[in-house]
């Protein structure tokens, strides 16, 4: 399973429009989605480099 979402930006369906990026929620979720199941976790929408790397120190560097 691969896991890619946006920065965590929300969308409001009244405004048709997405909120701020909240790149925080994608590395603090990360090893749950590796727990379960997800093999290959990237990034996708206004995801930043520095939140990836992030993502890498929490799933393999603890």
């Amino acid at each position: 399973m691969a896991v890619a979402p946006n920065a965590g930006a929300d969308y409001d369906p009244v405004t048709k429009t997405w909120g701020e990026p909240n790149e925080k929620i994608f590395s603090e979720k990360a090893p749950s989605w590796r727990r379960h199941g997800a093999s290959w976790i990237s990034g996708c929408c206004e995801m930043i480099p520095a939140e990836l790397k992030k993502v890498r120190t929490v799933l393999f560097e603890k």
